[in-house]
C-alpha cells in the first residue's frame, strides 16, 4: 500500500491532495497516477498538481513523477 501526494512542482512540501492506494504493485500505481493527473488538474484549476510522489508503508518516498521536469537552480 502506498500513500499519494498530488504535488505542485517547486511545493512539494504542500500537497494539494493525500490519498491512500490499495495497490500494491508500484508499476500499475505510476500507471494509474498518470491517468488520474490529468482529471485531478481539472478539479483543481487554481493550484493544478504537477505530478504525485508516492510513499511506502514505512514513511519512505518511493518515486516522484512530474509531467514536465521541474527547473533547476
Amino acid at each position: 500500500m502506498f500513500t499519494i501526494k498530488w504535488v505542485e512542482c517547486g511545493r512539494e512540501s504542500e500537497p494539494i491532495l493525500t490519498e491512500a492506494s490499495s495497490l500494491t504493485n508500484i508499476s500499475k500505481l505510476v500507471s494509474a497516477c498518470k491517468q488520474d493527473l490529468y482529471r485531478l488538474r481539472a478539479l483543481y484549476t487554481d493550484m493544478p498538481p504537477d505530478g504525485f510522489i508516492l510513499i511506502d508503508n514505512e514513511g519512505h518516498e518511493a518515486l516522484r513523477w512530474f509531467r514536465v521536469p521541474p527547473p533547476t537552480a
